[in-house]
């Protein structure tokens, strides 16, 4: 697969330092601003997570989500300079119990 631009790639989810919190991984080819939309529904990622590095554009990203219930499954969209991937048009999905 060719990835060109701010398309993620090498997604990573892992369990948390904390309990209950996840960290996502992605990287980019290019310098990208990037941030994830996650939520407990498909159709309502009204949740915010914020890249951890410390620079407005980077080509590796890093978010973590805390205070989540490790039995439900969460969902999560990543936008990559302000263009939202998924997989084949929807969200990713997690539950920390899988992890």
């Amino acid at each position: 697969m060719y990835v060109s631009g701010c398309t993620p790639y090498n997604v990573k989810i892992a369990k948390g330092e904390n309990e209950n919190s996840v960290d996502i991984y992605w990287e980019s080819k290019e310098k990208c601003s990037g941030y994830i939309l996650y939520g407990s529904e498909m159709k309502d990622l009204s949740m915010v997570g914020v890249d951890l590095t410390n620079e407005v554009e980077s080509k590796k990203h890093a978010v973590n989500i805390q205070n989540l219930v490790s039995s439900k499954r969460y969902y999560f969209s990543i936008i990559s300079n302000d263009m939202s991937y998924g997989k084949d048009g929807l969200p990713l999905q997690f539950s920390i119990s899988s992890l």
